[in-house]
């Protein structure tokens, strides 16, 4: 579903995100929201739809096996001395 709405900047940069959307995404007054920037495009995921669509990026990033990544590890570990 899309909703669109206008909302106003204060002068402290702040915006009131609209009790439909916050109903929508579940978020209650007090909560928090995590601001991602996408080009030009700002969007608001509550922190459980940014960690659902966030999680697994960077599996296989140090190794495809248990051991590939304790290999790195060991690397890093020991450029550290």
């Amino acid at each position: 579903m899309a909703i669109a709405k206008t909302v106003k900047l204060s002068a402290k940069g702040q915006i009131v995100v609209p009790q439909e959307i916050r109903e929508e995404i579940g978020v209650q007054p007090g909560g928090k929201l995590v601001v991602l920037l996408r080009g030009k495009e700002v969007v608001l995921l509550s922190p459980d739809e940014y960690a659902r669509q966030t999680c697994g990026m960077l599996k296989g990033a140090w190794g495809g096996t248990q051991e590939a990544v304790d290999a790195y590890l060991e690397r890093e570990r020991n450029s550290w001395e």
